[in-house]
């Protein structure tokens, strides 16, 4: 709430730095798939994005009436990035090559924009209270399009961060919109109903690139496959809840945390839900069994408001109103 963003070594627990720029409480950050830029929403009705080679702020974008609760990073489609290769650093401290052209460019639009090439992205979305969801072109800073399906206060954005291809939004009118992000006007392909009170967290399947990607056997396939129709949504009426997005169905519902959801993440392997809340615990919910096989009692000594999961390594990372972030590891 004080408007600054801290960064922290997770294996050291080091304390690195704070970003300011912000005059009001920051509710939302994001990275770049490939972690060279950071997105923060706010309070003080601004986006701002931040570059992770110099730490410095290179845009501010402004649009929105009211508080922005959540940004999104919308990944570049798999055919797009898989013919690049990219040599920015990653939120994992990895590396790869990026060509001299890429760099070239980058730097051109090192006041102006972002290069797409460099970011593995080139929109991002953001919600708010004041009802609508705006995607922004990052080379431009301009918005490209505003979405008004909700009629309340615009809380969550989840965006399937393997391609790029499906996001969903929801909030306080309980609905999820889903939109096919590969189409120009970003179509409206399924809306998802069934929870009884606000929507405050919603996920597909994680990406990760440690094994759960590698798929031997036709079965394994099949099984990705499936998950990859998979979103996830918690939300005050204490419940998590899994849909298809093929048939708009809710497969299951998760009723075990005993106050508002606030967080949840579907596990890369397709196969749980991990999810936290204002009841201060962790759980680990298995999907095929729809039933609770672990749970983190008094995670955090108060509200667990967000989780979030490394992308190469088992690694979850919890937020909450105790004013401290923690480091699990998975088995």
């Amino acid at each position: 709430e004080d408007g600054t963003i801290k960064l922290w070594d997770h294996e050291s627990s080091e304390y690195l730095r704070t970003l300011k720029g912000h005059t009001s409480t920051v509710n939302s950050l994001s990275f770049t798939p490939t972690g060279s830029h950071l997105a923060s929403s706010s309070s003080d009705l601004s986006i701002k994005l931040w570059d992770f080679s110099t730490y410095t702020c290179i845009r501010t974008l402004r649009g929105h009436d009211h508080t922005i609760s959540a940004v999104q990073f919308i990944p570049l489609p798999v055919k797009e990035t898989s013919t690049r290769s990219l040599n920015t650093p990653s939120a994992s401290n990895e590396t790869t090559t990026v060509s001299a052209t890429s760099l070239a460019s980058s730097s051109s639009n090192a006041n102006t924009g972002i290069d797409m090439s460099v970011a593995g992205s080139s929109y991002l979305a953001s919600a708010s209270r004041d009802q609508t969801v705006k995607i922004w072109d990052l080379e431009t800073g301009f918005c490209d399009q505003t979405i008004k399906d909700h009629n309340d206060w615009v809380r969550c954005i989840g965006v399937r961060d393997s391609d790029g291809a499906l996001m969903a939004t929801s909030g306080n009118d309980t609905v999820i919109y889903v939109y096919d992000t590969t189409t120009k006007d970003r179509k409206q392909i399924a809306q998802l109903r069934g929870h009884q009170h606000v929507v405050e967290a919603l996920s597909f399947l994680v990406s990760a690139n440690h094994n759960h990607h590698k798929k031997n056997t036709q079965s394994e396939q099949k099984h990705f496959d499936s998950c990859m129709d998979y979103i996830a949504s918690g939300g005050r009426d204490s419940t998590v809840r899994l849909w298809s997005i093929n048939t708009s169905q809710c497969l299951a519902v998760f009723e075990y945390h005993e106050n508002w959801v606030r967080g949840v993440l579907i596990h890369p392997s397709g196969n749980f839900i991990i999810s936290t809340g204002d009841d201060r615990s962790i759980r680990v919910m298995d999907i095929k069994s729809n039933r609770c096989l672990r749970t983190i009692d008094n995670a955090h000594s108060h509200f667990v408001t967000s989780i979030a999961m490394h992308h190469t390594l088992p690694i979850l990372v919890s937020g909450g109103v105790d004013q401290t972030v923690r480091c699990w590891a998975l088995d």
